[in-house]
């Protein structure tokens, strides 16, 4: 049986105060300052990051996306940049000796130290492989030359590549074009296997976003685009189906493990363009506790315990302030934990830009102080908005407490009630759960308590009950 979970978040808050499951989720604080982009050069929008072995981070920006009063102060393609933010080196750009993509896509730094560039743009069916220095070393498939997804020997606008150092093995998610991940040699650039959706045989077909809400599984195939796959320290492939709003996971052999839905909910126009799944990342310890995953069109950060994908937390929101998103793109993280997120946005003022969020404190930093306060396993999620809260704790018939059932909220507030906020939180193994911060003023609150197909409704009158608390039974 397929492992599927299904995950919503619409919430306007920036950080949970605390997480429902163990362990406990990273906190996160944008850093305004980084990088010091020299000089006066502009990006343009940035559409990826990559970090390499002494913690430098590279960036591929598109210097095409600029306006023409812009150009002449445009920013080289792939550009170096230390830890701090300070610029060490830039290059790239079209050469008679190889493709140089007509949109830059995606940027890879794998552990041998070569730099993979990829593009999505008109006849983008190749990979560029140099030197940290911008020495070109090799490239596979031609431009203009793919036959589709049956094709081993070009990719189609592929989006991410990410090699596997244990294997040798370069994983190319592939693409806006195709859609299925191809693994190929990383020395030679030989193929060697390819999958689609579920492990299937990926088969050629323009991408349908209706096909995201077919039963409760989602699309047979990957819907474009297939936009990143890592592979984690186990041998495990995550792969970002933006398009099918999910991350599904393989084996490095392409077998289906399991998957989480991103963002299900989410649709055109009301949710950006209604993809969600843009990239993932990993924690830096070696057991990767923590996932995390870029969802585009409703803005956020989501933080997952990697070997359940249970939700933690979640950060970010629409908008061109520091810490907020608009279109986020891809992302990486450093060994120091510090997560790195670019941008292609159209809002004004436009965001093209690479932000640095640092990890201010540790999953046991967070234990220690939630113990503190005597709250060790409470699941709290804070909507900001006022004084009111509602605590449930979540039982089976039998009286035992429910761990990670899912409490949903849609507050509708402010002036004729037209701001919406959707908030959800699991339960800890207590049973418990807070919903806080909620408004003086809005219209009466349902919540629904979800477990395993089990559900119960219960609803809060601000105006009489400012703080509930609600014992809940699933049936």
């Amino acid at each position: 049986m397929r492992h599927t979970i299904s995950v919503v978040l619409l919430t306007f808050a920036l950080t949970f105060v605390a997480t429902a499951q163990q362990p406990q989720a990273p906190v996160f604080k944008v850093d305004p300052a980084w990088p010091k982009i020299p000089n006066n050069w502009q990006f343009g929008q940035v559409a990826s990051v990559a970090i390499d072995a002494s913690d430098h981070v590279w960036v591929l920006q598109r210097p095409g996306t600029l306006a023409p009063e812009e150009k002449p102060r445009a920013a080289p393609p792939v550009l170096e940049f230390d830890a701090a933010g300070n610029f060490v080196q830039a290059w790239g750009g079209p050469d008679p000796g190889y493709d140089w993509p007509n949109s830059e896509h995606g940027v890879y730094v794998d552990p041998k130290g070569f730099v993979w560039i990829g593009g999505n743009g008109d006849n983008d069916h190749q990979i560029l492989k140099f030197t940290k220095a911008g020495k070109f070393v090799m490239q596979i498939g031609a431009a203009g030359k793919s036959t589709g997804n049956a094709d081993t020997r070009n990719l189609n606008q592929p989006a991410d590549t990410f090699v596997y150092a244990r294997t040798n093995e370069l994983f190319v998610a592939d693409g806006y074009g195709n859609r299925r991940v191809i693994v190929f040699d990383a020395d030679t650039g030989a193929f060697k296997r390819m999958w689609g959706a579920f492990g299937n045989r990926p088969t050629d077909g323009a991408p349908d976003l209706a096909q995201s809400d077919i039963g409760t599984d989602g699309s047979p195939q990957f819907i474009q685009p297939v936009h990143a796959a890592r592979v984690s320290n186990d041998g495990l492939v995550y792969v970002s189906d933006r398009g099918g709003k999910r991350v599904q996971v393989f084996t490095i052999d392409g077998k289906f493990v399991s998957q989480v839905f991103i963002g299900r909910e989410c649709r055109m126009p009301d949710c950006g363009n209604g993809t969600t799944a843009a990239s993932t990342a990993f924690s830096p310890d070696a057991a990767q506790r923590f996932l995390y995953v870029g969802n585009r069109s409703q803005a956020k950060v989501m933080v997952f315990e990697r070997k359940t994908l249970t939700l933690l937390d979640s950060f970010g929101r629409w908008g061109s302030a520091p810490g907020e998103f608009g279109t986020l793109h891809h992302m990486a993280a450093d060994s120091k934990g510090n997560l790195y997120v670019t941008e292609v946005t159209p809002l004004k003022p436009e965001n093209r830009r690479v932000q640095k969020f640092v990890l201010v404190g540790s999953p046991a930093q967070t234990t220690a102080s939630a113990e503190s306060r005597g709250t060790s396993d409470l699941a709290v999620i804070s909507a900001r908005l006022g004084s009111c809260s509602a605590d449930f704790t979540v039982t089976d018939e039998a009286g035992a407490p429910v761990y990670a059932a899912t409490v949903h909220v849609r507050i509708r507030y402010g002036l004729m009630n037209l701001k919406r906020m959707d908030l959800e939180v699991g339960t800890g193994s207590d049973g418990k759960a807070r919903v806080e911060g909620l408004p003086e003023k809005a219209r009466p609150l349902q919540y629904e308590v979800r477990k395993a197909g089990l559900a119960s409704v219960v609803e809060q009158d601000l105006s009489t009950t400012c703080r509930g608390t609600y014992p809940v039974t699933l049936r």
